[in-house]
Formats: C-alpha cells, sequence, structure tokens
C-alpha cells in the first residue's frame, strides 16, 4: 500500500490541477 498511496495523491492532485485549469478556461474564455 505505501507505493499506491504516493500514486493516488499525484495522480489526484492532476486532476485537481486540470480541473481548476478546464474551470478557468471555461469561466474567462
Amino acid at each position: 500500500m505505501a507505493l499506491i498511496e504516493p500514486y493516488f495523491d499525484t495522480t489526484l492532485t492532476l486532476s485537481t490541477v486540470q480541473l481548476l485549469k478546464a474551470f478557468e478556461t471555461w469561466t474567462f474564455d
């Protein structure tokens, strides 16, 4: 499990960043 948690955290962070960028593009486009 020790190897999975960092991977999950990284994936979750990247997904959040992508959502924020998409939201900004949709809002300010």
